[in-house]
């Protein structure tokens, strides 16, 4: 007996002719509560299933029918690892793979979740060193891309995953998924790759399927052609997820990377497994956990929650009462997230090959619609494609609606509602979420329609007639545990159907008949002489292709003639020539990873010309030959432009892309600093120049390949300062194998005063100058550093001060999406940001200090000297001070392009770049003032800026900085308000999105705490840099023999954290990541030490302080 042949089913079928056609107006009519009623919350998903075609009572007989089904008993079967897959007599223990470590399932007596967390162990340890660089290729570079070949689940899973959650991806490692036997689906994911730096995983759990060993054939012949290598290669460039050991073995794989998983794991449920190594590698180890967990909510909710509030079993019931009781054939799953646009065709093969399925466990032919056919594409995409039919057609399609309430990108809009709030982007794509599916259900009447005065003969064509059911799934943004539960939900709907249906959900029969059939047909392909085949249709169109075929070259897209998929042969069957261009092939090969977004055209030069000369201290890159100075074990490239000089026309514009020129460019001086003001000697004025974008570089002299890159921002109140400081990095360079880069850009009113105001298209001045410079000098190096070592994909950013800000900035600009890997900000000023209404103002005061007005603003910027305006940027220093004390007005500009929003509101928010950061402060951090009553002085217009904007917490300033304004007082509390309580702001928000350090750095001299100002602003470069250039820096550091042993402690602690984080993205053991929990810091002094939550009562005193908008607030006083 099947299921419909039950009483509970005639119950259904006659409700459901009762039913009729009710429509939801009505439904919701009878009953006005079922909006809020009608929905689960799981986890982070919120489940509304008040838009379907059932009333109480149909839920009601719904359930009946899981009871008659066994549908509980069944689940807690497949829980406790009964071999529920009768057909292959297996256990069905998806679920053990995300189960905790500690928890046991026995199959055939053995544990299989011990297994699983022993696999989870090993899988950790392998991606750890693949992102930290200790695996290396077998020409010993970096892997920078991982290639998953495989087929159905080992491809569709992984493949989704890695889409779905690019923004957690935190390495310098991207992936490719080749899985068609189509040729070109390989070739096209080599195109560009490296293979020094690719590594290949390959998904067998036999190592037989034909699709994934041919393309992991080819891919190996390609591989080991294009290094000129032998087979000894293969096992630093593959590894295997398989339980195939000798097949593994025979491939060239070494069964040490043989990663196992098990026969009770079906392929559409295996991302959880090993099968899911590429995404690990991806988003790490710990992103991977969360994934995990996520799923494992769902399990626990699926397993213990009661029907009737069991999201998996009313969902899987809602699309039997679809199937079966109103023939609907399909169901949409419409995904409002661009991340999530694999998401259907991932469902569909999960649910497709589960229960397309027609005969049932007893071995009857069933009687009823099993197999839901799921299909769907992004909103609003589909909107424009297929929601027509959706609307107005003659089909009943359930729908599956799916968002997000925080976007991971976000863009601002033009839509302002009525009391002027602006909507984003993301505000838009929920609103057509939420209307599509409200338009299904309730539609819109003739009635209506002709209300709104609509032509009589055109009316009915605008009605929409609704009663379309739909689920609405909300979550509060798109994580890796949001999207394990999703993953879960699903899988469980699809168990609990078929459950109710009484068919195998875990087999797939259907799919090894045709996988035999094609291997039987291969012969008949391709003999001389083949035999026939039994049937006349195939037979005609197998002679159809092989005429073809024998008349038709095989041609690769350039049109060349190109061999099958064993083009790739041994490096003896090539020619010289041929061996040359593949050495030339690499030498400029740049792997096109997920991280390395494109950057702007017009600063991208031409990759080919990019090449290392054989020669000490010369190197060729894509603007010409340069020559630098060597120095013993050093190289060093000084003054090198990275884009055309901002004089002339091009002052207050964007960058230029650098000019070509001929012959060697002399690099063995650094470039003229941006003009600013300084000290002027007699006789000797400094060198300056608007001609100020040029970049240094140092090195190592041996020669290399793929070595990380810092990059360093100085800081100078975004008013002084160069890149001379690179000149001390030697000691940080000889303890690590790194290319160290410092870069000039626009400071003062050339970079940081906003004129866009005074913009004419004849005359075009452009905001955010020296921001634009740093992304065009990052883009340069994306281009180029390879020439001198360096390694694309692993480039850190660094900065001090203004330029720690400058970090953060480039962290919150869509601009620098792809040109960085990871972040160092020391002592970052993050709220010393300008709204836009700030940045016009100071732009009006410099032109008032210039002496002109704003009709003058054309002719006084562009015919001014570089002295003048260096001049009125002094004056309008004392102007601000006078009229806004206390308000910083040279600093980045939220413009809505470059900067779309506040630095802090970006990490706050999720905006920044998703890459590892290492932030802090020093203990005394302000700005050394050696003017008698300078620290009193600003703390006396810091109080006055935050009684303004909180007169409550100000009342209260007493009780925690007593004596205040006095400089024992001023030190600690212009210090937080500067640096310390902004840089908590982007680390508290920011470890909500990516790996985040935080640490203080306590060092200070004898002769620096003699004169009370101790473990200062910029101390730490004099560790960073070892190199005291300065009287201040030689006052403030050393005092004797003493100060400079514990200068050296501190600089190797400081040193060797900052190397490991720029090599590897953790910046060493003992070192925990931060968050708001523990808020454990690094202090770093000639000893180290973590501590957690250093100085509560401060950060308890400013918690709730507004400190994103401060700089503004400050502004208006």
């Amino acid at each position: 007996m099947t299921i419909a042949q039950s009483a509970e089913w005639s119950r259904l079928a006659e409700h459901a002719k009762q039913l009729g056609d009710t429509h939801l107006r009505d439904i919701f009519a009878d009953d006005p509560k079922r909006g809020e009623e009608l929905a689960l919350t799981v986890g982070d998903l919120r489940i509304d299933y008040s838009k379907h075609r059932a009333t109480r009572k149909t839920l009601a007989l719904l359930q009946d029918l899981a009871l008659t089904a066994g549908v509980a008993e069944r689940r807690d079967a497949m829980f406790a690892g009964e071999k529920i897959n009768t057909t292959e007599h297996r256990s069905v223990l998806h679920t053990a793979l995300r189960a905790p470590k500690g928890a046991s399932i026995t199959v055939d007596g053995a544990d299989v979740v011990a297994q699983v967390h022993e696999v989870l162990d090993k899988m950790g340890a392998f991606t750890d060193s693949l992102r930290d660089g200790t695996w290396r290729g077998a020409t010993g570079e970096r892997i920078t891309t991982v290639v998953n070949i495989g087929i159905g689940g080992s491809d569709l899973g992984p493949a989704m995953v890695d889409l779905a959650l690019r923004h957690y991806a935190n390495s310098a490692i991207s992936a490719r998924f080749v899985s068609n036997v189509d040729p070109t689906d390989l070739i096209s994911n080599l195109d560009g790759l490296d293979p020094a730096r690719t590594l290949f995983i390959v998904a067998s759990k036999t190592f037989t399927t034909l699709e994934t060993l041919t393309n992991a054939q080819a891919a190996r012949g390609w591989l080991l052609s294009e290094l000129g290598v032998g087979m000894e290669a293969v096992a630093k460039h593959f590894v295997a997820l398989s339980t195939n050991t000798k097949g593994v073995t025979e491939f060239g794989i070494d069964p040490q990377n043989m990663f196992e998983f098990w026969d009770w794991v079906g392929g559409r449920y295996s991302v959880w497994s090993a099968i899911g190594l590429s995404v690990m590698a991806v988003i790490g180890k710990e992103r991977f956990a969360e994934f995990l967990a996520g799923a494992r909510t769902v399990d626990e909710h699926f397993l213990n929650a009661p029907p009737e509030q069991n999201a998996p079993f009313i969902l899987g019931l809602l699309g039997v009462w679809y199937s079966n009781f109103h023939d609907a054939q399909s169901r949409a799953v419409l995904p409002y997230s661009q991340d999530l646009r694999r998401f259907p065709a991932y469902l569909q093969q999960l649910t497709m090959e589960s229960n397309g399925k027609s005969t049932t466990l007893a071995g009857e032919r069933v009687d009823y619609d099993t197999g839901e056919i799921f299909w769907g594409e992004p909103g609003t995409n589909g909107q424009h494609a297929f929601y027509q039919l959706l609307h107005q057609g003659t089909r009943l399609v359930p729908a599956d609606f799916i968002a997000f309430a925080n976007p991971t990108e976000n863009l601002p809009s033009t839509i302002v509602a009525s009391d002027g709030t602006q909507a984003t982007v993301h505000d838009l794509l929920i609103s057509n979420f939420l209307a599509q599916s409200k338009v299904l259900a309730f539609g819109k009447t003739l009635d209506e329609i002709l209300a709104e005065g609509v032509a009589p003969d055109i009316a009915p064509h605008k009605v929409m007639p609704g009663n379309r059911p739909s689920t609405s799934i909300f979550a509060p943004k798109l994580t890796p545990s949001v999207l394990g539960q999703l993953i879960a939900l699903y899988e469980h709907q699809v168990f609990v159907e078929g459950a109710i249906w009484g068919i195998n959900s875990f087999d797939q029969w259907g799919v090894e008949l045709g996988k035999a059939q094609a291997k039987a047909l291969v012969e008949p392909l391709v003999a001389k002489s083949p035999a026939p085949v039994d049937d006349s249709s195939t037979q005609a169109l197998l002679n159809w292709y092989r005429t073809q075929r024998d008349e038709a070259m095989i041609t690769t897209r350039s049109g060349t003639s190109q061999l099958p998929h064993d083009q790739w042969g041994s490096r003896a069957e090539q020619g010289p020539g041929q061996s040359a261009r593949r050495t030339a092939r690499r030498e400029i090969a740049r792997p096109r990873g997920r991280l390395l977004h494109p950057s702007p055209p017009q600063l991208v030069p031409d990759a080919t010309r990019v090449r290392a000369d054989t020669a000490p201290g010369k190197v060729n890159i894509a603007q010409g030959a340069l020559r630098g100075s060597q120095d013993g074990d050093l190289v060093r490239f000084y003054g090198v432009p990275y884009a055309r000089p901002p004089v002339g026309d091009l002052r207050f514009r964007a960058p230029q892309p650098a000019d070509p020129w001929t012959g060697e460019l002399d690099a063995t001086t650094f470039g003229l600093p941006c003009p600013q003001p300084g000290f002027e000697f007699p006789f000797k004025k400094p060198l300056r120049s608007e001609d100020c974008l040029r970049l240094n570089i140092v090195a190592r002299a041996e020669p290399g390949s793929g070595r990380p890159v810092l990059v360093f921002f100085h800081g100078g109140l975004n008013l002084f300062g160069n890149g001379s400081c690179i000149s001390g990095g030697d000691s940080l360079l000889r303890r690590g194998d790194v290319v160290l880069v410092s870069v000039n850009f626009r400071l003062g009113p050339f970079g940081y005063t906003h004129f866009g105001e005074f913009s004419t298209p004849k005359r075009p001045f452009e905001t955010n100058l020296g921001l634009q410079d740093q992304i065009a000098a990052l883009a340069w190096i994306q281009q180029n550093i390879a020439a001198f070592g360096g390694d694309p994909c692993n480039v850190t950013i660094w900065g001090q001060s203004s330029g720690a800000n400058a970090v953060l900035s480039l962290m919150s600009s869509p601009k620098s999406a792809g040109l960085f890997h990871r972040a160092i900000a020391q002592s970052p000023p993050a709220a010393t940001i300008l709204d836009k209404e700030d940045g016009e103002l100071y732009a009006r005061w410099f032109l008032e200090a210039l002496g002109a007005g704003p009709s003058e603003a054309q002719l006084a910027l562009t015919r001014a000297t570089s002295d003048e305006l260096v001049a009125a940027v002094v004056k309008l220093g004392k102007l601000v001070g006078k009229r806004r004390p206390g308000a910083r007005y040279l600093a980045p500009v939220v413009d809505g392009e470059v900067l779309p929003r506040r630095v802090i509101d970006a990490f706050a928010g999720g905006h920044a770049h998703r890459v590892p950061l290492l932030i802090g402060t020093n203990r005394d951090d302000v700005i050394v003032q050696l003017k008698r009553g300078g620290l009193s002085s600003e703390a006396r217009d810091l109080i006055a800026a935050v009684t303004a904007q909180d007169p409550d917490l100000a009342a209260r300033i007493p009780s925690v900085f007593p004596n205040l304004p006095e400089k024992r007082a001023a030190i600690p509390f212009n210090g937080d308000l500067r640096y310390w309580v902004p840089a908590l702001a982007v680390a508290e928000g920011h470890s909500a999105n990516a790996p985040t350090y935080m640490y203080r750095y306590d060092w200070s001299s004898r002769v620096s705490r003699l004169l009370g100002f101790g473990a200062t602003h910029t101390i730490e470069l004099i560790a960073c840099f070892d190199r005291l250039k300065s009287f201040r820096s030689v006052f403030l550091a050393l005092s004797g023999p003493a100060e400079r042993q514990g200068l050296a402690q501190a600089a190797e602690h400081l040193q060797r954290r900052w190397l490991s984080f720029a090599q590897t993205g953790t910046p060493g053991e003992a070192w925990p990541q931060y968050r708001p929990q523990d808020r454990q810091t690094l202090i770093l002094n000639t000893s180290e030490r973590v501590e957690s939550d250093p100085w509560p009562e401060r950060r308890t005193f400013w918690s709730g302080f507004d400190i994103s908008g401060f700089n503004h607030k400050a502004s208006v006083i």
